[in-house]
């Protein structure tokens, strides 16, 4: 799988909680700000690259322990038994001896031809190189999530008015039945108002779909 699309799967199950959130609740249940939250925090693709920055990041502070000094601690422990002509002639070849001994040397390196200058510049720039990644991820994640978020409510709103631009006319059509009823109209009336009704249906049915449209882009 290529890069790129290793992201668009990252950011499509990203979207995918986002949406799920969304559908939980009222169009307004989710803000932008929090659905980018969501689809950010949750996207594996930056997760990888926030790891993978961090990991770096210990190799830099490695990096700069080359400027420190070495201290190295040996310590030993044990039984020793010695044969010798001075020993024999005190009478303790015999006997054991239990010796413990410790080393500790400290060095320092003092010159290296930049050697330890080279790796900490290269661990750095590669701390830059993970930080970059992690940003360019974000911000791809981000903008998905800003132009998918818009599409959705945008879509709700429009279904919203349609409900209420459908509510209008059946009180308009029921009027007028009332109003045919009593004389004062005709039918030439009702006629109009169902064809505007029916309309305002079909209207209902077109949002609501685009809608629904709006959700299966989140996947």
């Amino acid at each position: 799988m290529t890069r790129t699309g290793r992201i668009t799967v990252g950011w499509r199950i990203a979207l995918a909680i986002t949406v799920s959130m969304l559908a939980c609740g009222s169009a307004s249940a989710l803000t932008l700000k929090e659905a980018v939250a969501v689809a950010v925090e949750s996207n594996p693709e930056i997760g990888q690259a926030i790891e993978n920055r961090e990991a770096i990041e210990f190799e830099l502070r490695q990096a700069k322990g080359l400027y420190l000094p070495s201290v190295d601690l040996e310590a030993s422990t044990g039984v020793r038994r010695l044969d010798n002509d001075t020993r024999r002639a005190l009478n303790e070849d015999h006997k054991a001896l239990y010796p413990n001994e410790a080393d500790l040397t400290v060095s320092q390196t003092l010159y290296d031809s930049g050697a330890r200058r080279a790796e900490l510049n290269r661990q750095a720039s590669r701390v830059d190189g993970a930080s970059f990644r992690v940003l360019e991820r974000s911000e791809f994640i981000g903008l998905a999530v800003v132009q998918d978020y818009l599409e959705y409510m945008l879509q709700a709103s429009i279904v919203a008015e349609a409900k209420k631009n459908l509510g209008f006319h059946q009180s308009i059509l029921g009027d007028i039945k009332q109003g045919i009823a009593g004389g004062a109209l005709n039918e030439a009336d009702r006629q109009q108002a169902e064809e505007r009704l029916f309309a305002a249906k079909a209207r209902m049915q077109e949002a609501t779909e685009e809608l629904e449209a709006a959700k299966i882009r989140f996947f």
